[in-house]
C-alpha cells in the first residue's frame, strides 16, 4: 500500500516481538524491528519512512528504552510510543517527561494495542496542523505591515510584532509586560480608559485612535482595532500619525478659511473709483438696502441716504489713495426699523475697492446690555459680605470689591498679583511655600476640569498684623479666575469652643462612668461579704442571686466600656465571662463544669441587659438545686443565630428541680418569665434529666 505507514517496534525479548509484530502487521502497518536502544536509534536514522517509535523499556545491555527514547526525539520528531510491562506510577511518570503520545501496557491485547497506536497518531496529526498553524501564524504576525498586538485585561503587552519597533523606536523585549497606558499622551489616557472598560465588558473596539510615546520623545497616532477574547485582548493597529497630519492641515486651512469667511460681513459690494456698484455678495438678499436692480450699475449718492452718500465717497477717495481701509458706522430705517451697519472699505487693486457691510444692531444692543449687567454686577459685589477678587489668565489682578479691603486691608495697588497676595498673607517662608504648592494644584486641577477647587479654609495675616480666617472659593473661565473669600474668624472661634464644651463633656462621661463602676463593684463586695457573714442559707442564696444580677450588669458595663461600644455588643464578649464570674460565686460550695457555645452575632444592650439576669437566675437554680453539696455536675449554654430570632439553650445534668420549684411560687422562675416576655420571648422547660431550659426571642431590629 502506498499510503502504509511504518512502526519502529524495540523489544529485546524475540518472542514477544514477534507477537507484537504480528498484530502490527494485521492492523495495517509495515514494521521494522530493534532489540537494543541503540540499534533502534540507528534505525530512526537510517530509515526517514518510519512514521512511530514503538519502545519497551527495559531492553536488556545498554540504554534502555527511556534513554533511547530521548536520544531519538532530540533529532526527529516523531509520536514515540512506550510499550511496557511496568505498571509503576514512578516508571509512569518518568515516561511522561519524555513523550505524551501514550503508554501501553504489554499483554492488554490486539484491539488496546492498535487503538492506542492510532490514537497516538491522530494526536500527532493534530499537534503537527497545530504547530503548522502557529508557524503560518508566526509568519503573519512576524511579517504584517500593521501592527499587531496581544495584552492583557490589566492593560500589559504580551505579545507584539516586530513592525511596533519600527513605529516607536523601542525593540519588543522592551515594551513585553509592560503597561501600556505607560505611553499614551496623557490627554488620551480617560478615553483610553474608557476604551479599555468597553474591552472589559466584551465589546469589540474598531476606529479608536490615540497617540504612544516614541522613543525619541514624539508621539505617533495609533488607529485601533481591538477584541476581547476571555481575559485576554487580540488588537490590530496601524500608524496613521502621517494620515492624522494630513487631516490636522486640512482642518487647519478649512479653520483659516472658515474664520476668513466668518471675519466677512453679511454683504459684500464691489466698487470702482467713482463708487459706482459692479457686484455683490448677500447670504441673504433680503438685507439689501434696496433690490440688486436698483444699485448694480449706480453710484453711492445715488442709493443710500445723502448723509451717508457723502461720508461713503470721503472715505473710498481715501482708501484709493492711501491704499489703507476705511471704516465707519450708520443707521437706516428698514422695515420700519432702526439698524446700525458698519461698512469697512478695503481696495482690491488699483481701480476696485471692497466695501464689506455688516449689520451691528444686535452687537450695539448686546453691548448696551452688556454695559447694564456690568454696573448692576459691581454695584452686587460692592455691597456684598464675602471678598471678590478677579484674576487674569497671568494672575494679574483685574478687580476686587471693598469688602475685600475691608477683610484684609490691602489695596488693589498693594496686591497686584497672586505672588503678592501670598507674600503678603503668609509671612512665613515654610508656610507660604507650602500653601502656594497646594493653591497651585488645586488651580491646575480646576482648569484641567474647567471647573472649581474644593473650599479651603486657612488663616490670613491682615495688613494690621491681625490674623483672620477665611474660606476661600476658587472658580476659573479658562480666561478669568474667581476668589470668594469668606470671614469664618467668628464661626472658627465658635467651633473651638464647642469642641471645647465636648471634651469637658467627655471627660465629665468617663467620670460619670467610672465612679457607677466602682460604686457596681463596691455593691457587688458588700454583696459578698454579707453572704460569707450570714449562716442562714436561704439569705446567702438571696444575697448570691442579688450579686448575679449586679455582676450581671456591671459586666455588661465592662464589656461596653473595653470595646467603646453603647447600643450593642457581641454576645460572645458578654455572657461568657459573665457565666464565669457567676459560677466562682459559688466556688466554695459547688464545683461545676461550664461549657459554652456562642454564635457569633450581636445584640442590643437592652436584650442584653436581661438575658444578663436571666442567665444569673437560671445558674443560681443550677448551683441551689441541681447538684447535692458535695457533689460536681456540668452546665451546658448555648446561644444560637435563627433566620429570625435567637435561642439561648440552658442546662444542666443535675437531679432537676422540686416540684415545688417548677411550679409558679419560685420567685427566681417569676423573675425568668418576666424577663423572657419584656425580650417578646417563650421559654420551654424540661426537668426529667437534669433541668434544660430552652429560651426563643425574636431577633430586634437592626441586629
Amino acid at each position: 500500500m502506498a499510503d502504509q505507514r511504518t512502526i519502529l517496534l524495540v523489544e529485546d525479548e524475540a518472542i514477544v516481538a514477534l507477537t507484537e509484530q504480528t498484530m502490527l502487521r494485521r492492523g495495517g502497518y509495515a514494521v521494522l524491528t530493534a532489540a537494543t536502544g541503540e540499534a533502534a536509534v540507528e534505525a530512526v536514522d537510517e530509515h526517514p519512512e518510519i512514521d512511530l517509535v514503538l519502545m519497551d523499556i527495559n531492553l536488556g545491555p545498554g540504554i534502555d528504552g527511556t534513554e533511547a527514547a530521548q536520544r531519538i526525539l532530540a533529532g526527529h520528531d516523531l509520536p514515540l510510543v512506550f510499550l511496557s510491562s511496568h505498571t509503576e506510577p514512578a516508571v509512569v511518570r518518568r515516561t511522561e517527561g519524555i513523550t505524551s503520545y501514550g503508554y501501553i501496557v504489554k499483554n492488554t491485547g490486539e484491539t488496546v494495542l492498535l487503538a492506542s497506536i492510532k490514537m497516538a497518531f491522530r494526536l500527532y496529526e493534530a499537534r503537527s496542523r497545530e504547530r503548522e498553524a502557529g508557524e503560518e501564524l508566526e509568519r503573519y504576525f512576524s511579517n504584517s505591515l500593521d501592527l499587531l498586538c496581544i495584552s492583557s485585561m490589566d492593560g500589559r503587552f504580551v505579545r507584539l510584532n516586530p513592525e511596533w519597533e519600527r513605529v516607536l523606536g523601542y525593540p519588543v523585549g522592551e515594551l513585553l509586560g509592560r503597561r501600556f497606558l505607560d505611553f499614551v499622551h496623557p490627554d488620551d489616557l480617560q478615553p483610553t480608559i474608557a476604551a479599555i472598560d468597553t474591552l472589559r465588558s466584551h465589546r469589540e473596539i474598531e476606529g479608536f485612535e490615540n497617540r504612544y510615546r516614541h522613543r525619541d520623545g514624539s508621539y505617533r497616532w495609533i488607529e485601533w482595532r481591538s477584541r476581547p477574547i476571555d481575559s485576554t485582548i487580540y488588537a490590530a493597529a496601524r500608524d496613521v500619525t502621517e494620515r492624522r497630519r494630513t487631516e490636522d492641515e486640512l482642518r487647519r486651512l478649512e479653520g483659516r478659511h472658515r474664520a476668513l469667511l466668518g471675519a466677512i460681513p453679511d454683504l459684500l459690494f464691489l466698487l470702482d473709483r467713482e463708487g459706482t456698484f459692479l457686484d455683490y455678495y448677500a447670504r441673504d438678499p433680503a438685507q439689501l438696502y434696496v433690490p440688486p436692480e436698483e444699485f448694480l450699475g449706480r453710484r453711492i449718492p445715488e442709493v443710500l441716504p445723502e448723509e451717508h452718500a457723502a461720508t461713503a465717497m470721503e472715505l473710498l477717495d481715501e482708501v484709493f489713495v492711501t491704499g489703507e481701509s476705511r471704516s465707519y458706522t450708520y443707521t437706516l430705517q428698514i422695515d420700519g426699523r432702526r439698524l446700525v451697519f458698519e461698512d469697512r472699505l478695503v481696495r482690491c487693486s488699483d481701480d476696485e475697492a471692497l466695501s464689506i457691510v455688516r449689520d451691528t444692531t444686535e452687537w450695539h444692543r448686546t453691548t448696551q446690555a452688556l454695559q447694564a449687567s456690568d454696573d448692576r454686577l459691581k454695584l452686587i459685589t460692592e455691597v456684598s459680605p464675602v471678598g471678590i477678587v478677579i484674576s487674569d489668565r497671568r494672575e494679574r489682578m483685574i478687580y476686587h470689591n471693598q469688602r475685600f479691603v475691608d477683610l484684609f486691608g490691602y489695596t488693589g495697588e498693594e496686591v497686584p498679583d497672586v505672588e503678592r497676595w501670598f507674600e503678603l498673607a503668609y509671612p512665613d517662608p515654610d508656610a507660604r511655600e507650602r500653601i502656594h504648592s497646594e493653591w497651585a494644584n488645586a488651580v491646575q486641577q480646576a482648569r484641567a476640569r474647567g471647573g472649581e477647587i474644593v473650599p479651603v479654609e486657612t488663616a490670613v495675616t491682615c495688613r494690621d498684623g491681625r490674623t483672620r480666617e477665611v474660606e476661600f472659593r476658587f472658580k476659573t473661565t479658562g480666561e478669568y479666575n474667581v476668589v470668594v473669600f469668606t470671614d469664618i474668624t467668628a464661626r472658627k472661634r465658635a467651633e473651638r469652643r464647642v469642641d471645647d464644651l465636648l471634651r469637658e463633656k467627655e471627660l465629665l462621661l468617663r467620670e460619670s462612668r467610672h465612679r457607677v463602676k466602682n460604686n457596681m463593684g463596691v455593691i457587688t463586695s458588700l454583696l459578698s461579704l454579707q453572704a460569707e457573714s450570714v449562716e442562714d442559707s436561704v439569705c446567702v442564696e438571696a444575697l448570691r442571686r442579688v450579686t448575679g444580677s449586679v455582676q450581671s450588669m456591671l459586666t455588661l458595663d465592662e464589656r461596653l466600656h473595653e470595646l467603646e461600644q453603647y447600643a450593642e455588643l457581641g454576645i460572645r464578649e458578654y455572657l461568657p465571662p459573665l457565666i464565669r464570674r457567676i459560677v466562682e460565686l459559688y466556688s466554695d460550695t459547688r464545683s461545676v463544669n461550664v461549657e459554652m457555645t456562642f454564635d457569633v452575632f450581636v445584640l442590643p444592650t437592652r436584650v442584653l441587659s436581661p438575658l444578663g439576669i436571666i442567665v444569673n437566675e437560671l445558674i443560681t437554680n443550677t448551683m441551689k438545686y441541681a447538684f447535692p453539696e458535695g457533689e460536681t455536675g456540668t452546665i451546658r449554654v448555648a446561644a444560637e443565630r435563627l433566620d429570625t430570632a435567637v435561642r439561648l439553650t440552658y442546662s444542666d445534668d443535675g437531679v432537676g428541680m422540686p416540684d415545688t420549684v417548677a411550679g409558679d411560687g419560685s420567685l427566681g422562675l417569676v423573675i425568668i418569665r418576666s424577663l423572657v416576655e419584656q425580650i417578646g420571648g417563650q421559654m420551654r422547660v424540661d426537668g426529667d434529666h437534669g433541668t434544660r431550659f430552652e429560651i426563643t426571642f425574636p431577633t430586634p431590629a437592626g441586629s
